[in-house]
Protein backbone atom coordinates (compact mmCIF):
# COMPACT_ATOMS: atom_id res chain seq x y z
CA UNK A 1 0.00 0.00 0.00
CA UNK A 2 1.43 3.29 -0.95
CA UNK A 3 2.56 5.87 1.89
CA UNK A 4 -0.06 8.26 0.95
CA UNK A 5 -2.63 5.54 0.79
CA UNK A 6 -2.36 4.10 3.79
CA UNK A 7 -1.98 7.85 5.68
CA UNK A 8 -5.39 8.21 4.04
CA UNK A 9 -6.76 5.42 5.92
CA UNK A 10 -5.22 6.19 8.91
CA UNK A 11 -6.80 9.75 8.44
CA UNK A 12 -10.10 8.52 7.59
CA UNK A 13 -9.48 5.94 10.87
CA UNK A 14 -8.62 8.26 13.08
CA UNK A 15 -10.03 11.67 11.81
CA UNK A 16 -13.67 10.64 12.03
CA UNK A 17 -13.32 11.78 16.01
CA UNK A 18 -14.80 10.87 19.22
CA UNK A 19 -18.85 11.36 20.05
CA UNK A 20 -19.60 11.07 23.48
CA UNK A 21 -22.01 8.13 22.48
CA UNK A 22 -18.91 6.54 20.43
CA UNK A 23 -16.41 6.56 23.72
CA UNK A 24 -16.39 3.90 25.78
CA UNK A 25 -14.87 4.37 29.76
CA UNK A 26 -11.19 2.49 28.55
CA UNK A 27 -10.99 5.47 25.89
CA UNK A 28 -12.37 8.28 27.37
CA UNK A 29 -9.57 10.94 26.64
CA UNK A 30 -9.18 12.53 29.34
CA UNK A 31 -6.10 13.83 31.40
CA UNK A 32 -5.01 15.45 34.18
CA UNK A 33 -3.52 18.83 32.44
CA UNK A 34 -1.31 19.50 29.40
CA UNK A 35 1.87 18.04 30.66
CA UNK A 36 -0.16 14.70 30.98
CA UNK A 37 -1.67 14.18 28.12
CA UNK A 38 1.37 15.29 26.14
CA UNK A 39 3.86 12.97 28.28
CA UNK A 40 1.29 10.19 27.04
CA UNK A 41 0.70 11.35 23.40
CA UNK A 42 4.57 11.81 23.27
CA UNK A 43 5.60 8.36 24.31
CA UNK A 44 2.73 6.60 22.77
CA UNK A 45 4.19 8.43 19.19
CA UNK A 46 7.65 8.43 19.68
CA UNK A 47 7.79 4.38 20.25
CA UNK A 48 5.10 4.48 17.07
CA UNK A 49 2.24 2.66 19.43
CA UNK A 50 -0.51 3.92 16.71
CA UNK A 51 -2.91 1.49 18.69
CA UNK A 52 -2.27 2.58 22.27
CA UNK A 53 -2.54 6.43 20.73
CA UNK A 54 -5.83 5.62 19.09
CA UNK A 55 -7.34 3.35 22.29
CA UNK A 56 -5.95 5.98 24.74
CA UNK A 57 -6.99 9.12 22.37
CA UNK A 58 -10.92 7.37 21.25
CA UNK A 59 -9.54 7.08 17.91
CA UNK A 60 -10.40 3.30 17.65
CA UNK A 61 -13.96 3.50 18.65
CA UNK A 62 -15.09 2.94 14.98
CA UNK A 63 -12.13 0.19 14.02
CA UNK A 64 -12.00 -3.69 14.67
CA UNK A 65 -9.12 -4.58 17.12
CA UNK A 66 -7.86 -6.15 13.87
CA UNK A 67 -8.33 -2.86 11.95
CA UNK A 68 -6.04 -1.28 14.83
CA UNK A 69 -3.45 -3.83 14.61
CA UNK A 70 -2.98 -3.60 11.12
CA UNK A 71 -2.67 0.29 10.83
CA UNK A 72 -0.23 0.25 13.88
CA UNK A 73 1.38 -2.74 11.99
CA UNK A 74 1.73 -0.47 8.45
CA UNK A 75 3.04 1.96 10.38
CA UNK A 76 6.19 0.00 11.92
CA UNK A 77 6.70 -1.03 8.75
CA UNK A 78 6.16 2.46 7.21
CA UNK A 79 8.64 3.80 10.04
CA UNK A 80 10.91 1.17 11.33
CA UNK A 81 13.08 3.05 13.89
CA UNK A 82 11.22 4.57 16.84
CA UNK A 83 10.99 8.73 16.62
CA UNK A 84 14.01 10.69 17.88
CA UNK A 85 12.23 14.33 17.59
CA UNK A 86 9.31 15.95 18.39
CA UNK A 87 8.15 19.59 18.35
CA UNK A 88 4.85 21.76 18.50
CA UNK A 89 4.36 23.43 14.77
CA UNK A 90 1.42 25.15 15.44
CA UNK A 91 -1.40 26.35 19.06
CA UNK A 92 -4.65 28.00 18.08
CA UNK A 93 -5.95 28.95 21.23
CA UNK A 94 -9.98 29.39 20.69
CA UNK A 95 -10.75 30.51 23.40
CA UNK A 96 -13.08 29.24 26.33
CA UNK A 97 -10.56 26.77 26.86
CA UNK A 98 -11.10 25.69 23.17
CA UNK A 99 -7.36 25.02 21.46
CA UNK A 100 -5.65 22.73 18.55
CA UNK A 101 -2.35 22.04 18.24
CA UNK A 102 -0.04 20.48 15.58
CA UNK A 103 2.84 18.49 16.17
CA UNK A 104 5.49 17.07 14.05
CA UNK A 105 7.65 13.56 15.08
CA UNK A 106 10.22 12.61 12.93
CA UNK A 107 13.67 10.70 13.03
CA UNK A 108 16.03 11.25 9.81
CA UNK A 109 13.66 12.82 6.96
CA UNK A 110 10.74 10.42 8.12
CA UNK A 111 7.73 12.49 9.66
CA UNK A 112 4.52 12.45 10.60
CA UNK A 113 2.65 15.15 11.84
CA UNK A 114 -0.63 14.94 14.34
CA UNK A 115 -3.51 17.18 15.16
CA UNK A 116 -5.58 17.37 18.61
CA UNK A 117 -8.23 19.12 19.61
CA UNK A 118 -8.36 19.86 23.31
CA UNK A 119 -10.57 21.25 25.87
CA UNK A 120 -9.32 22.55 28.91
CA UNK A 121 -11.84 21.94 31.98
CA UNK A 122 -11.95 22.85 35.36
CA UNK A 123 -10.30 19.82 36.62
CA UNK A 124 -9.28 18.05 33.19
CA UNK A 125 -8.19 18.26 29.88
CA UNK A 126 -10.25 16.18 27.24
CA UNK A 127 -9.12 15.70 23.48
CA UNK A 128 -12.16 15.63 21.45
CA UNK A 129 -10.37 14.72 18.13
CA UNK A 130 -6.60 13.16 16.71
CA UNK A 131 -5.75 12.75 13.23
CA UNK A 132 -2.11 12.09 11.89
CA UNK A 133 -1.06 12.34 8.38
CA UNK A 134 2.87 12.15 6.42
CA UNK A 135 1.52 15.30 4.14
CA UNK A 136 1.51 18.55 6.40
CA UNK A 137 -0.89 20.13 4.16
CA UNK A 138 -3.42 17.22 5.05
CA UNK A 139 -3.62 18.72 8.86
CA UNK A 140 -2.69 22.30 8.38
CA UNK A 141 -5.80 23.38 6.52
CA UNK A 142 -7.66 22.42 9.82
CA UNK A 143 -6.26 25.63 11.77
Amino acid sequence: MKLSHWCSAVVLAVGLGLSASGVTAQETPVFKNYDDMRAQLDELMMSRQIAAVMNRFGGSSDLSAEQVEQLEARMRDMFPIDFKHVDVMRVDEMGGGWSQELYAYWTGLNYVFVTVLLHQREDNLVALNIKFNTDFYKLIGSF
